[in-house]
């Protein structure tokens, strides 16, 4: 069957909230901060610094939470940078290894880990974007 009674399905839900974040996001912060240079950067309180809750009055403005825990750096690259060698100094060895060369080991690694980063930067935006709903020219 096709999941019963003509209701919507989960992707057609998930597309109109899709939408209608990435038209809210647009027209109300975007807009706001490009068109009016309007927007405040503030400390999180403690309710935030507990349990991430954003501020609960709303201004006619943007308004930005500054990041001191790094919530949004630790979905990068930041902090694992020693494992990174470690991943590289592997590939390295595996390349020599195959091959017997130190210049093809150096170059297979190098092309290795920009196709591993490009990897990293394409599906991880399009992971972040569709879990969050937020259009991919958002992220940073």
């Amino acid at each position: 069957g096709g999941g019963g009674g003509g209701g919507k399905s989960s992707g057609d839900v998930v597309a109109k909230a899709y939408h209608n974040i990435n038209a809210y996001l647009q027209t109300s912060v975007v807009d706001e901060v490009v068109n009016r240079h309007s927007s405040e950067v503030k400390k999180p309180d403690l309710v935030h610094k507990l349990i991430g809750m954003p501020p609960k009055k709303f201004k006619e403005y943007p308004v930005m939470i500054r990041d001191n825990s790094h919530l949004y750096s630790n979905t990068l690259f930041y902090g694992i940078e020693y494992d990174l060698v470690i991943f590289d100094l592997l590939i390295f060895i595996m390349w020599d290894l195959i091959f017997m060369d130190v210049f093809i080991a150096a170059l297979l690694c190098y092309i290795t880990s920009h196709a591993l980063i490009e990897l990293r930067c394409t599906w991880g935006g399009n992971n972040i974007a569709r879990k969050t709903l937020v259009d991919e020219r958002f992220l940073v």
